[in-house]
């Protein structure tokens, strides 16, 4: 993310950001962000119980930071229903939009055949990632809130 110090209120970011958990989610939330077409190919190891919280912490950035944060829950709900109700073209309508997406940034992998089982295991995911606490950095946070952050040593 490139932006001029100028482009927000530092004083008030800085306090903020003492606060919360999540330098971009706050970033976004101060900035007009304007996507580039760029990608960046980041590897990512870890047990499963570190891979969970990853999704925790980004499910719980998605809430706090969303601008819309009342719709997560439901809009995931309607996804998975669509998903489980008209399975093929929920698959193929996913899938080939996913695809469209990965061409866009000229990624071409075979993954994207996991879209639609994703869509499906994320709203377990999503709902398991609002309701509990994470370890990052080797300390367990619990975030009730955007600005209210609670640090376990």
């Amino acid at each position: 993310m490139i932006f001029e110090r100028n482009d927000l209120d530092e004083a008030a970011f800085l306090n903020d950001l003492r606060q919360t958990i999540s330098d971009d989610g706050l970033l976004g939330a101060y900035l007009d962000v304007t996507p580039v077409k760029r990608v960046r190919r980041v590897e990512i190891g870890g047990t499963v119980g570190e891979s969970l919280d990853r999704n925790t912490r980004f499910m719980q950035i998605v809430d706090y930071f969303s601008p819309y944060p009342n719709v997560t829950v439901p809009l995931s709900t309607l996804y998975v229903a669509c998903c489980l109700l008209f399975p093929v073209p929920a698959a193929l309508l996913s899938t080939a939009g996913m695809a469209a997406v990965y061409a866009y940034f000229g990624v071409f992998r075979w993954t994207v055949l996991l879209t639609y089982p994703a869509l499906i295991a994320q709203f377990p995911l999503l709902l398991y990632g609002l309701s509990r606490s994470f370890v990052w950095g080797g300390r367990r946070y619990h975030w009730p809130e955007r600005f209210e952050v609670v640090v376990d040593d």
